[in-house]
C-alpha cells in the first residue's frame, strides 16, 4: 500500500493498470485486481486529464492563384474523356 501511495503521489494520472506495470518494473509481483482493490480501499483515483480539442489557433494557409486558372465547371460531376 505504501508503494501505491508513493507512485500515486508522483504520478496522479496513473490508474490501476499503469500502477501495476510500475510495480512490476520495481520487482513486485502483484495482480492488477489487487492493486485496484487496494486503491479503492485507500480512496485513490487517477486524475482525468483535460482533453485538448485544438492544437493551434492559426487558420489554414491559403496560397494565391499564381497561374490564374479557372476552376469552374458547368456540370458538376461530369468527367472529361
Amino acid at each position: 500500500m505504501e508503494y501505491i501511495k508513493a507512485i500515486h503521489s508522483l504520478r496522479p494520472f496513473y490508474g490501476y493498470r499503469r500502477i501495476t506495470t510500475t510495480l512490476h518494473r520495481e520487482g513486485l509481483i502483484v495482480n492488477h485486481k489487487r492493486v485496484h482493490r487496494l486503491m479503492q480501499k485507500l480512496g485513490i483515483q487517477s486524475v482525468i486529464r483535460k482533453k485538448r480539442r485544438y492544437v493551434g489557433k492559426s487558420g489554414s494557409i491559403v496560397f494565391p492563384n499564381l497561374l490564374g486558372r479557372d476552376f469552374k465547371s458547368d456540370v458538376p460531376g461530369k468527367k472529361l474523356a
